[in-house]
């Protein structure tokens, strides 16, 4: 069975996800109520999707969903919190070259270098 991937994160991590390849994404923002991110992350669960990508403020808000989620035993969803920029930059750099991107080098000399 091949297991999806899907995102809720602030806009512009979002477009960087999409430019990745992911399509299922929700956009958070600040005024987005609570229950319609925990309703989005309890469908996404029983679609038995493989690897879900949250933003910190996601992350807080589902704090509890995660928490069953792990105590639950459950394989399934992999969940990855993408911290802030001004939070861990090691954490960016690997999701980074996660998804092919090299890090140490700008987009410019990226986008080059694939021509």
């Amino acid at each position: 069975m091949i297991r999806s991937i899907c995102a809720a994160v602030r806009e512009e991590t979002a477009l960087g996800l999409s430019l990745a390849g992911i399509s299922d994404i929700l956009v958070h923002d600040p005024t987005m109520d609570h229950g319609e991110i925990r309703n989005w992350f309890r469908q996404k669960i029983s679609e038995k999707v493989g690897l879900v990508v949250l933003s910190k403020e996601c992350s807080e808000i589902l704090s509890r969903e995660l928490f069953d989620q792990r105590v639950s035993g459950e394989m399934f969803p992999i969940t990855v919190v993408i911290p802030g920029e001004e939070e861990d930059k090691r954490a960016s750099d690997l999701i980074k070259r996660a998804i092919g991107m090299d890090p140490t080098r700008n987009m410019d000399d990226q986008t080059d270098a694939q021509r």
